[in-house]
């Protein structure tokens, strides 16, 4: 079998171990293997290098003749990374765990009085802040900044600088005069979400709506977002009379969110036939009821979560994240094809 050939089932293999871990408290190697369809041989050699690396953690002591392989494994609470959105008002940061779960954040509001440097760095202040609280026994792997606008992909640099009321700042300078932290860049909203293969789950055509005060969206095939810079706005579609914005604001419950989606979005769905949706919503609590007007308006499968900053925060940790994990299991910082 040729090396690369190889390389790939180990990831598959290591992936599928982690995704078990993660999304448990607490799991036994037998128990992963039954659920992954690995043998107990391959599962424990993965556990060795999760453990190894410092992912994984023996959640009890070990007990029977095998070892510390009949002990329970569990996601390391140890390791953190940073996630910064400051693409809405207010900005936020997030301390975000391995599973991808938040577990601190700081808020800060923009005060359209002070010059964006100065409102930055006031945020970046507060990052500081969180990082202290946050460090006692743990490690900080990495940090990035959620960002709306055009960046150089290889290099990280800025292409639209952070602009408000006409002025503008490099945020990732600011951020390391201020903190000595230089980030990673992540994508928009929606183009972070649906990058990260935890939600990008189709192969074919699909489509992904942040829904906030406005609806912006992406078209997604195989893994590539093929839409215009990877961004659709729809402010100018109208629900009946009203455009799209003025009808998202009068939604006050979740049904009202769906009719709503169903009339602005309904048509250009019909017409792609998309394999998926995929919906953030900002404001109103989304769930079953939800989904189902969805779907039976859209003809497809729909997927629906609350508040999108968390979908943005997700897809900046994963990004972190995987490089982390390939950095230290496979060597090097090559991780295009390589998601948690």
């Amino acid at each position: 079998m040729p090396k690369t050939n190889q390389r790939n089932i180990r990831r598959e293999n290591i992936e599928a171990v982690f995704g078990e871990i993660s999304s448990h408290d607490a799991i036994s190697r037998s128990e992963i293997a039954k659920r992954t369809g690995l043998s107990l041989m391959t599962v424990g050699k993965v556990a060795d290098i999760l453990t190894e690396c410092g992912a994984a953690v023996q959640a009890k002591p070990a007990t029977g003749r095998s070892g510390r392989r009949a002990g329970f494994l569990s996601i390391s609470e140890s390791i953190i990374s940073l996630v910064c959105d400051i693409s809405s008002d207010p900005m936020t940061a997030y301390i975000v765990d391995l599973k991808g779960e938040s577990s601190a954040r700081t808020v800060y509001d923009y005060n359209y009085r002070r010059s964006p440097h100065d409102n930055l760095t006031e945020f970046f202040s507060r990052v500081s802040l969180l990082l202290l609280e946050n460090l006692r026994d743990k490690t900080l792997i990495g940090s990035a900044v959620i960002y709306s606008g055009e960046y150089n992909r290889v290099s990280g640099e800025l292409l639209l600088p952070f602009t408000r009321l006409g002025l503008t700042a490099d945020p990732v300078a600011c951020m390391k005069n201020t903190m000595g932290i230089t980030p990673d860049i992540i994508e928009n909203a929606v183009s972070c979400a649906v990058r990260s293969r935890r939600v990008a789950a189709y192969d074919g055509l699909y489509l992904a709506f942040d829904v906030g005060f406005k609806v912006t969206g992406c078209i997604v095939y195989n893994g590539e977002i093929i839409s215009s810079e990877g961004n659709l706005d729809f402010s100018s579609v109208k629900v009946g009379e009203d455009p799209l914005d003025e009808a998202l604001r009068h939604a006050k419950d979740e049904a009202s969110l769906a009719r709503v989606l169903c009339c602005a979005l309904g048509d250009f769905c019909r017409i792609l036939k998309p394999a998926g949706v995929y919906v953030w919503s900002k404001f109103i609590p989304v769930g079953d009821l939800f989904q189902q007007a969805l779907c039976r308006e859209f003809r497809c499968d729909v997927r629906a979560s609350v508040d999108g900053a968390m979908a943005r925060v997700g897809g900046g940790a994963d990004d972190i994240f995987k490089k982390w994990i390939e950095k230290n299991i496979f060597g090097n910082d090559v991780s295009d094809n390589f998601n948690l």
